[in-house]
């Protein structure tokens, strides 16, 4: 039976028998009301609505559980215990780590075992421990149903959801080597294949919110009603395409259509693993929802995974986390402003970036709801009129957080990446971080493609691919005549290319955070790349990165990370006419001093004319040099220097949480810009 009824600005509340005043969070509240009936069981007996909680011997003041449930309809009317504690948040409000304590407050209180969360994003399900205070909550795989027995509340409870980085990566790690020996698959196609199953269970994961999980067992079921209803029907209607299909190539089917639009897989393209090799690895993932697990867990695990993955066995490797978020945290991206990074690998910098512009658009919408329910109270109304006038503003405003999400996702986070297995994994990582994966391309980074053209973004961040050549088989030869880096060699490194594709894709003032081998700052041979970055932008920072951050990887790189901005028009004028007047001058010296030469030369024999030659060239690059450093010492300003000695990195390659520099710099550099606003302003 369906209780959930809006009439004339008011809901229906079946656990009161009575009709309350519509607001957003009344109406999560009682959407969930009827999850907890019609999929868990519960009966409206079973069930109270903001009970007041006292406890006064352990806490003070009073609270106010949103929902309660019972074990039975007596042990509610006897003020027993109850089994579970629901808390609920408006729609679109993001769940906190504050909301987490809160709520685990009120079930501690009430004694619960079980703690929920919800809003219409996502539900998630805890244990409460008893006697002791409210820690961090132990995420579960689910609540019982009303029909429960104890020794499966009890299985429940340890079913926690909470693992560590190590766990979820062996067990990854696992299901890839499985799919290697028991499908008899290179490293690379076994890859693909546990992408596959990922974005199925994804997929699973996000259309269905609640409480059913994608199992062994669920899928065994399926089966059952799909070759017995479905698959006939199918096959009547198109035998040459559906005569063939099991239940999980369905699933695939059904993924690929869902995910058409970002052209992850080929029409053609199957699940290549038995069915029995798949039902293994869902059994494997079965308890890790990949739509609900902590982020933090999810990037530190994935991170690991893809890099082990692809490092030993595809030959690609990662920017590791701790620089990711140095570098984001640093250049501090704000909404509205267009991020690329044009060789994005596994997309951990546009997901770190995604989520921090969407925290602050959150932040802000959550300030302006505090204010207008701030403001509507002050006002002499009744509280009926009070809640519609919220309910009104909530409602604009919940239209603009969705508004502003979907620009952030679709208008302004871009990525290219050359191998299509990078960019299909780069698409995958950030559709289980958040959807901000629309314009993320399997496309050659160095080259335009839709939506990615010149002087187009605010901020570029990358760890562009090190020490491969353009003409490498790999890189399109079309790349070279675009770059005035390529017109030193007829072949290019492509971290040198990078450099200027990155200049070139920035708009005027627009900033860019690169790491790049620290060959490029001070290796002679390429003074070239430094003096043509000087024409196009400031060096604002650079931050040395200890030889341990990539160890990893297999390579002991010692890399640096440079933060550029680039020439505004009118720097980019003032610096053109400043060097040209410099130039000017020391070319006209140059013209004299060929002139005396060219005399002397006349009047010289053969071995006199090889000396003057030399003694010629000698001059004329002692002139440039001079020449060089007058612009350099007239267009001067203060760079930023460090060098740090831990980057969360062991000596091993393991992820060392304590002692990382990272953050220290981003101090130093905030004191540093102070200097440099005051040296800019005389």
């Amino acid at each position: 039976m369906t209780w959930f009824q809006i009439k004339d600005n008011k809901i229906f509340c079946p656990l009161k028998n009575d009709w309350l005043i519509l607001t957003p969070e009344e109406e999560v509240r009682q959407k969930y009301i009827q999850v907890l009936i019609q999929d868990y069981g519960y009966k409206i007996e079973q069930m109270e609505q903001e009970f007041s909680l006292t406890n006064s011997d352990r806490w003070t003041g009073r609270a106010r559980a949103d929902i309660l449930v019972w074990r039975s309809e007596e042990d509610r009317k006897a003020r027993k215990k109850p089994l579970i504690v629901v808390e609920c948040k408006s729609d679109n409000v993001v769940i906190r780590e504050k909301d987490y304590y809160q709520g685990m407050n009120y079930a501690s209180w009430a004694g619960a075992k079980f703690f929920v969360t919800h809003n219409s994003k996502e539900t998630r399900f805890f244990q409460v421990i008893d006697d002791v205070l409210p820690n961090l909550p132990e995420e579960i795989l689910n609540i019982p149903t009303f029909d429960a027995t104890e020794k499966e509340i009890h299985q429940l409870l340890t079913e926690t959801k909470a693992f560590s980085r190590e766990e979820f990566t062996n067990l990854l790690k696992n299901c890839h080597n499985s799919i290697r020996n028991r499908d008899a698959l290179d490293p690379a196609s076994a890859f693909d294949e546990i992408s596959k199953l990922l974005f199925i269970k994804i997929n699973f994961e996000r259309q269905d919110k609640y409480w059913k999980i994608f199992t062994k067992k669920f899928i065994e079921e399926q089966e059952e009603n799909f070759d017995k209803i479905i698959k006939p029907s199918l096959v009547a209607w198109d035998p040459v395409k559906f005569g063939w299909m099991s239940y999980i190539q369905f699933m695939f089917e059904n993924t690929k259509q869902n995910f058409r639009d970002d052209k992850l897989f080929e029409d053609n393209e199957r699940i290549r693993v038995k069915d029995s090799t798949f039902k293994d690895i869902v059994s494997k993932l079965e308890k890790y929802n990949l739509s609900k697990t902590w982020d933090d867990i999810k990037w530190i695990a994935f991170e690991k995974f893809l890099g082990q993955t692809f490092r030993w066995e595809i030959g690609q490797f990662f920017t590791p986390r701790s620089v990711v978020d140095f570098i984001v945290q640093f250049l501090e991206p704000k909404e509205w402003q267009k991020i690329i990074d044009p060789a994005s690998g596994s997309g951990w910098f546009l997901i770190k970036a995604f989520q921090d512009i969407l925290g602050q658009i959150e932040d802000d919408i959550q300030k302006k709801k505090d204010e207008k329910r701030e403001e509507i109270e002050k006002m002499d109304l009744t509280q009926e009129e009070k809640a519609k006038k919220l309910n009104e503003e909530f409602v604009i405003l919940n239209k603009e957080l969705e508004q502003r999400e979907w620009h952030l996702a679709t208008k302004c986070i871009y990525g290219t990446d050359k191998n299509s297995r990078m960019a299909r994994t780069s698409k995958m990582n950030m559709i289980m971080h958040w959807d901000g994966h629309w314009w993320v391309h399997h496309h050659d980074g160095l080259l335009n493609v839709a939506q990615i053209e010149e002087n187009m973004f605010d901020l570029v961040i990358t760890n562009p691919p090190f020490w491969a050549s353009v003409f490498d088989e790999v890189w399109e030869v079309p790349v070279l005549p675009k770059y005035k880096l390529s017109e030193w060699k007829s072949s290019q490194k492509t971290e040198i290319l990078f450099i200027e594709r990155c200049l070139n894709l920035l708009v005027a003032w627009g900033k860019m955070w690169v790491v790049l081998p620290e060959g490029i700052l001070n290796n002679p041979s390429l003074q070239y790349v430094r003096e043509f970055t000087q024409w196009k932008a400031k060096i604002l920072a650079v931050v040395s990165l200890p030889v341990e951050t990539f160890i990893s990887s297999k390579a002991s790189i010692k890399s640096s990370i440079i933060f550029i901005q680039k020439f505004s028009e009118e720097e980019k004028a003032n610096y053109e006419k400043l060097s040209n007047e410099i130039y000017g001058r020391y070319n006209e010296e140059i013209k004299k001093v060929e002139k005396d030469f060219e005399e002397k030369l006349k009047k010289a024999d053969k071995d006199e004319k090889k000396i003057l030659k030399t003694e010629l060239k000698w001059l004329i690059e002692e002139l440039v040099s001079q020449a060089k450093k007058e612009v350099k010492k007239a267009f001067n300003y203060p760079i930023f220097m460090a060098e740090v000695t831990n980057s969360w990195i062991t000596s091993t390659g393991a992820m060392d949480f304590e002692g990382n520099e990272l953050p220290l710099v981003i101090e130093e550099y905030k004191k540093f810009e102070k200097e440099l606003f005051n040296y800019q302003g005389k």
